[in-house]
């Protein structure tokens, strides 16, 4: 159903969308990361031990929550490369 979507878009509204979706990828990356240094600064300041592990599930399902965002960039840059 998406890639119908995409076909009806033009050729600029799919460079903008792309450039778009790329931002936002970016975007997440940064936090990630930035959040995976906080981690290990309060698990060496804190220690292992005394940190909950709740505070590592995040870390662990963000990048599962980052699939569909790559997926959806996968499919524009085919529909682009299609259109060539």
């Amino acid at each position: 159903m998406k890639s119908n979507k995409l076909e009806k878009m033009s050729f600029e509204e799919l460079t903008k969308k792309k450039d778009q979706i790329k931002g936002i990828a970016i975007a997440c990356g940064v936090v990630y990361i930035l959040s995976i240094i906080l981690l290990l600064y309060l698990s060496i300041t804190k220690g292992f031990a005394k940190l909950p592990i709740a505070v590592y599930i995040p870390l662990f399902g963000f990048p599962g929550s980052l699939m569909p965002l790559m997926v959806y960039l996968i499919s524009l840059n085919k529909e682009i490369k299609s259109r060539g």
